[in-house]
């Protein structure tokens, strides 16, 4: 089923953290195992994503990123049993003031990019300085927790925070996956060139490669929005389908608002019926259990059942089989889609994918019903399908 990643699920992660926290600070959780990175090599990772990144796109209208700003020093992310999974990298202008990050794969069980932003700063940073944790964890995909030696907390829904049950965290594994190929690229490409970093910070490289100068990439036009959250209808429990579908409208109302505008509702400004109306042609189920959320099947043919009905053509499919050229087939034909993927011990999770930059590693420009904006990228890695729309 796909449904909205719950928070209070991930509750099965951290009786061996329990023991862990007893100590202060960041070295007490470093935990001895084979092939993972230091910071010194996280940190030249970063400074070649956010260096390709700033050369291919001088035009992105959400990215803050330019010549002569700085990476702040990678801290650690464990997984709840202490061993390093990935580094989260902080990039800042010349105050100081947070204008995106740069997570790193640890180790090659992990994307060595596994996802970036360029405009905000990383939620869970933002939330660990809030609520005084002092740990990072990271889960796999997309799934963040913080936390100090009292208090677990649940970051991954961008926008909310939960706490989370010690007694119940130690049976979940982290999600891993084999990035040996990606790796390589990487490990071969830091080994040929010397990367500069001087004081942390991003100069223009005088190297030129495949990895900077990216023969593909592509977003949809118009793609810089205000899209909305899932916090904007409250007391839903697994709704990210129909706010997918949701942000899928606003994307082309504004985008094209003379024939597109009977997407939404009349008189419905904060899209909450359009929304119930989804809900209830999709047969989401509200409940955060393993039947809650929403089908792939009920996902499309509810879609289309809404699209029809304003009086708009249209052709809804799910592509159980898709793959990265799939995806980038449609962004380059100009349509967004619906992606959908796993954490593959909770549940599934439907967000709308914008564009993509297909470099070492496949990332794609999302809109996830918690951040509401299209500044982050994403390494997704276990996708189970796409929903493809076309309407004319």
């Amino acid at each position: 089923m796909l449904k909205r990643v719950k928070r209070r699920l991930i509750s099965i992660l951290i009786i061996c953290a329990f023991t862990i926290t007893t100590c202060c600070g960041w070295s007490c959780f470093t935990k001895a195992k084979e092939n993972v990175i230091g910071i010194e090599y996280a940190k030249k990772m970063a400074t070649i994503q956010i260096q390709s990144f700033i050369v291919n796109n001088e035009k992105d209208e959400l990215s803050k990123w330019e010549w002569g700003v700085y990476i702040e020093e990678p801290v650690p992310m464990y997984s709840p049993d202490g061993c390093i999974e990935a580094y989260y990298i902080d990039v800042v202008d010349k105050a100081k003031n947070s204008i995106g990050y740069v997570i790193v794969g640890a180790n090659k069980a992990h994307a060595p990019i596994i996802e970036y932003g360029i405009c905000n700063e990383f939620y869970p940073a933002a939330m660990i300085k809030e609520l005084g944790g002092d740990t990072f964890y990271y889960l796999g995909e997309t799934f963040y927790m913080i936390g100090n030696k009292k208090e677990i907390w649940d970051v991954s829904d961008f926008g909310k925070c939960n706490c989370v049950e010690r007694k119940n965290m130690k049976n979940v594994k982290v999600i891993r996956s084999d990035y040996s190929e990606s790796w390589e690229y990487w490990e071969k490409f830091i080994n040929s060139h010397k990367i500069i970093i001087g004081d942390n910070k991003i100069d223009e490289p005088s190297y030129k490669t495949e990895l900077v100068n990216r023969t593909r990439q592509r977003d949809v036009n118009g793609y810089n929005q205000p899209y909305t959250v899932m916090n904007a209808f409250p007391g839903e429990e697994s709704h990210c389908f129909p706010v997918a579908s949701v942000n899928l409208f606003i994307y082309w109302t504004r985008f094209d608002g003379s024939h597109y505008s009977v997407l939404r509702q009349p008189n419905d400004r904060q899209w909450r019926q359009t929304f119930n109306i989804l809900k209830q042609y999709m047969h989401t189920v509200n409940s955060s259990g393993v039947n809650g959320g929403t089908t792939p099947q009920n996902g499309v043919s509810g879609l289309t059942r809404y699209i029809r009905e304003c009086g708009i053509h249209n052709l809804v499919q799910y592509i159980g089989n898709a793959n990265k050229y799939t995806c980038m087939d449609e962004i380059d034909d100009g349509r967004p889609f619906i992606i959908d993927y796993e954490h593959p011990e909770f549940s599934r999770h439907a967000m709308l994918i914008l564009g993509y930059r297909n470099e070492s590693a496949f990332t794609m420009r999302a809109v996830d019903g918690s951040s509401g904006y299209a500044g982050r990228f994403f390494t997704i890695d276990n996708m189970y399908g796409i929903v493809t729309i076309e309407m004319y």
